[in-house]
């Protein structure tokens, strides 16, 4: 089966099921109120922190909504706040005395000292509350707060901004106050075995055109790497040398977890790595419900310092199952010169409970992209949690000529996919794969170089896009800090 679906000629239809169940509507207005850390981790040496708080009104989530003016909207366009407290659950002590949120509002933010919270590696429990006296209602959120011993080595520390999604790195010395650099990655899956360990050259290329992250994907087997580690070795030490970032798969081995034990030890320390990936589409493969959460578990005990990845695959599979084993998700649709209707590889039809034609629940068209992060999204704001929603990243296809795809992604339609990830708030680009076309090569390098410039790095990071309504036909996003508007 892929994504629970069976896509052979002789296999017999069934219902996959692992869709993602609808919350069911209920009558009166809700009130979901929600409260996370701004950042997923903060440090010993850091002496500030946030939450940011969310009073959403809803139809599916949260408690009965007592109004003042006969609805909620008529509260809304009367500026009506609640007035919360935010306190530690484990002394009752208050960390932000008031918070006013407006009614529906997201992102509010509180800032607090971190100086009463002793670093340590179990999180603290905080409590949101806020009552409403008009109808003698109380409303409560939950939300943890880590604050970790500053790092004594030479690993560096990536921590997410949970507010609008992007990352950002710091590096020793650990004996001064945190600095933080932020990170947009563009970037590529690249070919281990047969194209990076050729020669250090081939890394001094790929940095050459402007990528940041690089992610070699490792060949089968129980050695990640090939016979051992030394090859895997010298490459993290030219990465370093370069000032590469690398994302670390273990898309083989990362169901074994005293393998995934022995990789975690052997390079936490490494300044250039800025992620853990696990699974390499576990949901198309069918992978254990609980592979990713136990894999995820392993990892924060070893390295709290760094975030957990993964890529899904699915439109509508188990995504709550394999999403809770990561902090940042990947989604790779390959839309680019497929048949989505009929598979040309087992002569079979594709719908809903059957079929693999290349790019699950897809229309065939760049679309797909756009469609696929906000399927995304709409999960997650489901899902609620305590964390906030999960970063996205998008893999752009850069492939083709094989399989489902008789040709690749001209340079037009590798930029189009590129920008609608972004246009729909991925925080990250993690093509597949390296090495491409040409001309897939020179777009995505021009693209990276003009990414990664600190000015728009930081529209792009620190700001929420804005979808502008022109035509079904033209996607066009804004991003505004202040005044400034891009």
């Amino acid at each position: 089966t892929w994504c629970g679906k069976a896509y052979k000629a002789n296999d017999r239809a069934f219902d996959p099921q692992g869709r993602f169940p609808e919350p069911p509507a209920r009558g009166n207005d809700q009130l979901d109120l929600r409260i996370y850390p701004r950042h997923n981790i903060y440090l010993s040496n850091d002496q500030w922190g946030g939450f940011v708080v969310d009073a959403i009104i809803s139809r599916t989530h949260g408690s009965h909504y007592c109004n003042q003016f006969g609805n909620a909207q008529l509260d809304v366009a009367a500026g009506i706040r609640v007035n919360t407290v935010i306190f530690r659950a484990d002394t009752g002590q208050t960390v932000v005395e008031r918070v006013d949120v407006p009614i529906n509002a997201t992102g509010v933010e509180a800032h607090f000292s971190l100086a009463d919270f002793e670093p340590r590696m179990e999180p603290y429990e905080i409590v949101l509350r806020t009552n409403i006296l008009r109808c003698a209602q109380t409303y409560q959120a939950k939300t943890l707060l880590y604050r970790l011993p500053a790092r004594s080595d030479a690993g560096n520390v990536v921590r997410i901004d949970n507010k609008y999604g992007g990352i950002a790195v710091s590096n020793p010395p650990w004996n001064r106050p945190a600095e933080w650099k932020p990170l947009m990655p563009v970037s590529f899956y690249v070919d281990w075995g047969s194209w990076l360990v050729a020669g250090p050259e081939r890394l001094e290329y790929y940095a050459e055109q402007g990528y940041n992250v690089i992610h070699p994907v490792p060949g089968g087997g129980d050695l990640p790497w090939g016979q051992n580690y030394t090859r895997y070795d010298n490459f993290i030490q030219a990465a370093e040398k370069l000032g590469m970032y690398v994302m670390y798969d273990m898309r083989w081995s990362y169901k074994n977890l005293p393998l995934v034990t022995e990789q975690i030890k052997r390079y936490s320390q490494s300044p250039s790595i800025i992620s853990w990936y696990t699974g390499d589409e576990p949901d198309g493969n069918g992978d254990p419900l609980d592979a990713t959460t136990k894999s995820y578990d392993t990892i924060k005990a070893l390295d709290p310092y760094k975030p957990v990845s993964l890529v899904l695959n699915c439109a509508n599979y188990h995504f709550k199952e394999y999403s809770a084993g990561a902090d940042i998700i990947l989604t790779d649709p390959y839309p680019v010169a497929i048949n989505a209707t009929f598979s040309t590889i087992y002569n079979t039809p594709c719908n809903e409970t059957y079929g693999d034609c290349g790019c699950d629940g897809c229309r065939g068209d760049v679309s797909d992209v756009s469609n696929r992060i906000e399927k995304y999204k709409y999960y997650q704001r489901n899902l609620g949690g305590e964390a906030g929603t999960k970063v996205i990243w998008g893999v752009p296809q850069a492939f083709g000529g094989s399989e489902y795809w008789s040709r690749p992604p001209t340079h037009q339609e590798e930029g189009v996919m590129a920008m609608l990830f972004l246009n729909h708030g991925a925080k990250g680009l993690v093509s597949w794969n390296w090495p491409t076309t040409d001309e897939i090569r020179a777009l995505t390098s021009g693209l990276a170089k003009a990414l990664t410039a600190r000015e728009v790095t930081d529209f792009l990071l620190f700001s929420a896009p804005t979808q502008l309504t022109i035509s079904s036909t033209f996607d066009a996003t804004a991003w505004r800090i202040g005044k400034q508007i891009m």
